[in-house]
């Protein structure tokens, strides 16, 4: 439908993107997705990234998935949450001028714990990493690797990078991710209009009516018409177990992610435990 508008919620990954889209199961004038053609639309937005997919090529992709979807759509907002999109995110402007942003970030202790203790296979594997480095660095002498998420995240010192560090090992390639990646989203908020961007800390979100009233309000949702209590219990649970930094690990996320984490509105709070 050509009056669907677009709603883009651009995170880390375990920062609430998934919760936030079961948040709106049951509402026929909402279609809420997490992660729509993820790993498709992840290997392109980060090839991007790198220097190695220009706008035009991903703005053809984008027309071919997200448009016609949203096209189809009889919904009056279209969301998609997904940490595949911040990489592109000034593309997705661009192409959708009616689109709505909503920068959500977490504590960066908490979303880098979470990826490096429930998700060795995944995020940043060091096998998967050397894989994609070898075709960075040598394309004609090796293969590229398959469309799949376990290989296809940005690199520290490739294409052009916010935040600058010489990560030597897994926690410090996450550290880099979580900073690198809000501050990519961060650069949406300079260039587009006021009311089309909103930025929401997930631990303000699930704890205070007012953050929640905002969030509905941006979306142009009454606010008595949705509970915030469904957010107060963690979703998407892979491993119902919270883990703490360790006095090392926080000198390196201190050091990495330190002043970006200030700079968030993260300055002087203690990490919190999370009860499953």
């Amino acid at each position: 439908m050509k009056n669907t508008r677009p709603v883009f919620i651009l995170g880390s990954g375990r920062c609430g993107t998934y919760t936030i889209s079961k948040l709106f199961d049951g509402f026929d004038d909402i279609c809420a997705n997490h992660e729509f053609l993820f790993e498709m639309i992840l290997e392109s937005s980060v090839l991007h990234k790198l220097g190695l997919k220009n706008a035009d090529s991903v703005k053809s992709l984008i027309h071919n998935t997200y448009e016609k979807e949203i096209m189809f759509s009889k919904s009056k907002l279209w969301i998609d949450s997904s940490n595949a999109l911040p990489w592109i995110c000034l593309i997705l402007k661009d192409i959708f001028p009616n689109a709505k942003f909503i920068h959500l970030i977490r504590d960066g202790r908490k979303v880098v714990s979470s990826f490096y203790n429930k998700f060795p296979k995944i995020m940043y594997n060091s096998e998967h990493v050397q894989k994609l480095k070898m075709w960075l660095d040598y394309p004609d002498k090796n293969i590229k690797p398959p469309p799949l998420k376990k290989y296809w995240r940005p690199l520290p010192n490739y294409g052009e990078c916010i935040v600058k560090t010489n990560a030597k090992n897994r926690f410090e390639f996450l550290c880099w991710y979580w900073a690198e990646i809000n501050m990519q989203i961060s650069m949406l908020k300079s260039v587009i209009d006021d009311d089309k961007f909103l930025f929401i800390k997930l631990e303000d979100l699930v704890s205070k009516q007012q953050t929640f009233n905002t969030f509905l309000k941006f979306l142009g949702i009454e606010e008595n018409s949705i509970s915030m209590n469904i957010l107060k219990r963690p979703n998407n649970v892979v491993v119902p177990k919270d883990y703490l930094l360790t006095k090392e690990q926080r000198l390196s996320y201190n050091f990495i992610c330190g002043e970006i984490a200030n700079n968030f509105g993260y300055e002087g709070q203690i990490e919190y435990n999370v009860r499953y």
